[in-house]
């Protein structure tokens, strides 16, 4: 019989919940460090490229925000191999191609972009760059590749020279009904450039130029002779973000390790009982979930009851 025996106790479970609350409240503080860590870090912008063509990276932004430019690294960006796919001449579905930054190729498409020293470079746009050249009295007074950005409503560009507007519309499939002219898909099949000159917001001259060809435009000569894309990314460097996770994860350690340190110290005592038998005293302590050390006496209870009724 265990009347014999006056008491005794015994404890399970490791004492590392107080180190486990430390790891946690570390994670916490990391979450809110991340965010001043962020306003001091964060560089975000947009940057324009056209298709073999190298530009300074620090050069090519058409806006940002955060950090200054003078912050991003001195290197120079080449993009080549660009294309995009549409299915039945309209739906886009792949864009990509290959970007050259410090010196080493880097392959990228929608959703995979390209990560160099902390930054990360996403394709955002895509579009035709054609490159146009208008002579007048057979010198040039204009030869650049102009980045089509509203390919459905035409883009503006400033002849300084001559003081005038150019209006360039791309047609990458072109076609003509009488006095309307459009495009049958977004598919290079007949590709087509309508230009105009305008002054004071004064249309005086427009003409249709094909691939390769130049026609009279008024008193200039207007040449397409080349297209080549252009492709614009979103350029991204935010310390934070890792922090942030780093936090996260911290944080989930030291919780899980409290959760596994349920330390808890059972005692129990027996005495002899006034009518005859014994008694015996159980007692639970627990630092950490009550409720779990409540459920745990009460089946050690019932089980040394049901040996000992």
């Amino acid at each position: 019989m265990l009347c014999r025996q006056q008491g005794g106790e015994g404890q399970k479970g490791v004492d590392a919940g107080f180190w486990g609350s430390v790891v946690f409240h570390v994670g916490i503080l990391l979450c809110f460090l991340a965010a001043p860590i962020s306003a001091k870090s964060t560089f975000r912008g947009k940057f324009l490229i056209t298709e073999g063509i190298p530009l300074a990276l620090k050069q090519g932004f058409v806006h940002h925000e955060g950090r200054p430019l003078e912050t991003l690294p001195d290197t120079v960006v080449l993009v080549s191999e660009l294309q995009g796919q549409y299915a039945q001449g309209r739906f886009e579905y792949y864009f990509g191609g290959k970007l050259w930054i410090g010196g080493q190729e880097h392959p990228f498409e929608v959703n995979r972009p390209v990560r160099y020293q902390g930054y990360q470079l996403s394709l955002h746009e895509f579009g035709h760059s054609p490159q146009v050249v208008i002579r007048r009295d057979g010198q040039v007074v204009f030869d650049y590749f102009l980045n089509i950005r509203n390919p459905g409503e035409g883009d503006y560009f400033d002849v300084a020279s001559e003081g005038l507007r150019l209006f360039v519309m791309f047609f990458p499939d072109f076609y003509r009904q009488g006095n309307i002219v459009g495009t049958r898909s977004a598919d290079l099949r007949n590709p087509v450039l309508m230009v105009k000159f305008l002054k004071d917001g004064e249309e005086l001259y427009k003409g249709l130029i094909r691939l390769g060809g130049a026609e009279e435009v008024g008193p200039y000569q207007v040449g397409f002779p080349e297209l080549r894309q252009w492709a614009g990314f979103v350029v991204v460097k935010e310390w934070g973000v890792p922090v942030l996770w780093a936090g996260f994860l911290v944080g989930v350690g030291g919780l899980f390790l409290r959760f596994a340190s349920n330390e808890r110290r059972m005692e129990f005592r027996v005495e002899p009982a006034p009518e005859g038998g014994s008694l015996l005293e159980l007692r639970g302590y627990s630092r950490y979930y009550p409720a779990f050390l409540e459920r745990e006496v009460q089946a050690l209870a019932e089980e040394v009851l049901g040996e000992h009724p």
